[in-house]
């Protein structure tokens, strides 16, 4: 049965050969590349399309992705992808937690979607093989420039710079904008332009395509155009007599290490936020001023996220609160570490000039005052009493010492003074008997 043996393995290997150039698809969304193959070095595009809202994490073997999260709400947003030197590039697409449907419901299956193209080297020309003589009656092959000359976008910029061979691109346009006009010229007049004109858009991205084709030739080249509309919160929280919006994406925010995303419940509506294993819950913000940053929120009050490093620990630096600013026996000042500055307290008595207090959240969202000592670079939870040396532990002891002296020489005092007056008062009485 040496026959059913060989067509096992002629089954397996145009399995494995198909596998690798065909897109594979996820419950959530479906992933597809543009080319099968690639020269080093080039790029190709890969473009997640599926009727779901949320945030997808790109990783990529073999190359680098132009982003390394996306936002995808029902509809097509694509990634361009440049291949490493050799090899094959694989390129993954996992959803971030709190993926929904259009009715805004949790999707169930969030496995990710993944897509293989292979690096082709290319062919060196064999310059000891002979010429062919060119025929005189040979036609020439003719070639078609499907190149665009330039693109426009009314109202917004192009980024990156136009370039004829650069065929992804996105722009950015303010909140409220339904509607964006795009115009393109061909490098060849003969050539058509499919998709320039007026196009209705929508809050979040939007994928505007541009098809370059010429009546000879069935070959077409396409332009992307990511249009992203600014986005408008709905659900508003105060922060320094500041209203700040809470943003409904992570459009423009960047990947935070050791945070999945995740649904918070505020007033009464759902918003999407980042949560770590400790259960630190962030917000992504925006001021009126369209500045946005991201927000520890942690019993309805917002702290901005500022995360620090100190003594190998991780903190977020918050602002001191105005009743914290004058304490007895501490002076506020910039406490230096590490070459980084930060608000703190220095302790009046020159006794203790190596210690310094901070005001930090930790990890889990408690607030503490911590102390720093600078000459071991040691950090730990304040007790409330001031840093002690072994000189001022000795002068206490002596001065507990003399008290204690003192007060045994006051009770006997006391007692001889007592025993004197009841003496008196008992001969007194005899006497008067």
């Amino acid at each position: 049965m040496k026959w059913v043996k060989n067509f096992v393995l002629i089954v397996i290997g145009v399995f494995l050969y198909l596998a690798a150039i065909t897109p594979i698809k996820a419950a959530a969304f479906s992933m597809s590349a543009s080319t099968s193959t690639v020269s080093p070095g080039g790029t190709f595009v890969v473009t997640l399309s599926g009727n779901v809202t949320g945030n997808v994490f790109i990783n990529v073997e073999n190359g680098t992705a132009s982003e390394s999260q996306i936002w995808i709400e029902n509809n097509s947003i694509s990634v361009t992808i440049t291949a490493g030197s050799r090899g094959v590039v694989r390129v993954r697409a996992t959803p971030g937690e709190g993926l929904s449907d259009p009715q805004g419901n949790a999707v169930a299956d969030t496995s990710s979607a993944s897509v293989s193209v292979t690096i082709q080297q290319p062919t060196s020309s064999n310059s000891s093989r002979p010429s062919t003589p060119s025929s005189s009656n040979s036609t020439p092959v003719k070639t078609f420039n499907l190149n665009l000359s330039s693109i426009q976008v009314d109202g917004a910029v192009l980024s990156p710079d136009f370039s004829g061979d650069t065929v992804d691109y996105s722009v950015e346009l303010p909140k409220g904008t339904t509607s964006v006009t795009i115009n393109a010229t061909a490098a060849d007049s003969e050539v058509s332009i499919q998709g320039v004109g007026t196009h209705e858009v929508h809050e979040g991205n939007n994928v505007i395509e541009l098809t370059t084709h010429h009546s000879e030739t069935s070959t077409t080249k396409t332009y992307r155009i990511q249009v992203y509309v600014e986005e408008e919160p709905k659900v508003f929280l105060m922060y320094n007599n500041m209203e700040l919006g809470v943003y409904p994406s992570f459009h423009g925010s960047e990947a935070l290490e050791g945070f999945e995303n995740t649904e918070v419940t505020i007033q009464d509506q759902q918003v999407l936020g980042k949560v770590n294993e400790q259960g630190l819950v962030l917000l992504y913000m925006v001021e009126e001023s369209g500045e946005k940053a991201f927000y520890v929120y942690k019993d309805e009050v917002l702290y901005k996220y500022l995360p620090i490093t100190i003594a190998g620990r991780t903190f977020i630096s918050l602002e001191i609160p105005d009743d914290m600013k004058n304490m007895t026996g501490l002076i506020q000042q910039k406490i230096t570490i590490d070459d980084v500055e930060y608000d703190g307290w220095v302790f009046e008595d020159e006794t203790f000039s190596n210690y310094s207090l901070l005001y930090l959240m930790d990890e889990k969202g408690d607030i503490h005052l911590y102390q720093y000592e600078s000459t071991e670079g040691v950090i730990q939870l304040y007790s409330g009493a001031a840093a002690l040396k072994q000189e001022s532990v000795d002068e206490m002891s002596n001065e507990l010492n003399m008290m204690r002296i003192a007060l045994i020489a006051v009770s006997v005092i006391t007692v001889i003074i007592l025993g004197a007056g009841f003496y008196f008062y008992k001969k007194k009485l005899s006497l008067q008997h």
